[in-house]
């Protein structure tokens, strides 16, 4: 009896594995006409393609390059205004500093 009992857990248990790898199976199953079952989930047409654009709102490539000139451009002055100013900042401090010195050197003269 108790051979029998667990013959027959054995059973049921390769069932279930069965019945779980049947689950997780990615194989196509062949029916009976020999042809493939497939995912009803899966359609049967590919999705019509998206039309392109005609370009009627999109910008030429002339326009395109003449924009990136354009932002360039503005960057660089940008860039430029702002090492001005340094410079002339330093400008007036190295001054200050040449004046200090030619004091220093002045009063180890004198």
């Amino acid at each position: 009896m108790e051979m029998e009992d667990s013959v027959e857990m054995e059973i049921e248990s390769a069932k279930e594995k069965r019945c779980r790898k049947d689950l997780h199976s990615y194989a196509c199953k062949v029916a009976e006409g020999g042809t493939c079952n497939t995912n009803p989930n899966t359609p049967e047409k590919r999705p019509p393609k998206k039309a392109k654009n005609d370009g009627e709102n999109e910008p030429s490539l002339n326009e395109i390059q003449e924009n990136i000139i354009c932002v360039l451009t503005a960057k660089i002055d940008q860039r430029v205004d702002q090492i001005d100013i340094a410079v002339k900042q330093n400008t007036l401090q190295i001054e200050g500093l040449k004046k200090s010195l030619d004091n220093c050197y002045q009063d180890i003269a004198d």
